[in-house]
């Protein structure tokens, strides 16, 4: 019953008989996941859980969107200008980034084979981590540390940091 839609003419046979929408919604008939009908519209969905510290395989960022780290003390934003910057949020000085300000970037994407890899909207690559294999088949993630470290693991082992975790003292930061 769960997931059932309905469309075309019989929607409108159930709107002209009266039935309401919440109760159609009630008995399994509502929206499909993501709440269209037909082609998604406008942009790209968040991923899931947006907003939070870590993107897994086949998530990805698009402009405007940013991981947070846990404790709310680091941020990785994807910015309007394509650069993709991580900050402190109490100093707003910029940790690290990717320096593709003024490109046609689209997207961030945590693949299948362990690579990060920032994309143009035609799908050409312009900045990746570099990382890929066999070993990277298993549980990969791309994570926003609290210590101010972006990480890929996989299966509990570093394959890719930033190399800006805040350790005792300072960080020579931009």
């Amino acid at each position: 019953m769960r997931g059932r839609t309905v469309t075309g003419l019989a929607l409108a046979l159930v709107l002209a008989s009266g039935v309401s929408a919440v109760k159609m919604q009630a008995q399994g008939y509502g929206p499909p996941p993501g709440g269209q009908y037909g082609p998604p519209q406008g942009p790209p969905p968040p991923p899931p859980g947006q907003g939070g510290n870590t993107l897994r395989v086949n998530q990805s960022l698009y402009r405007g969107q940013s991981l947070v780290s846990t404790n709310g003390m680091y941020r990785l934003d994807f910015q309007g200008d394509g650069n993709v910057v991580l900050k402190h949020m109490r100093s707003g000085r910029v940790m690290w980034d990717m320096g593709t300000a003024g490109s046609p970037a689209f997207r961030l994407t945590m693949q299948d084979d362990g690579n990060v890899v920032l994309y143009m909207r035609n799908g050409r690559p312009i900045w990746n981590t570099g990382i890929t294999g066999p070993q990277m088949r298993h549980g990969q993630v791309f994570i926003l540390q609290d210590d101010g470290n972006l990480v890929v693991y996989s299966r509990g082992q570093v394959y890719w940091s930033s190399q800006t975790e805040r350790r005792h003292g300072p960080v020579n930061w931009r």
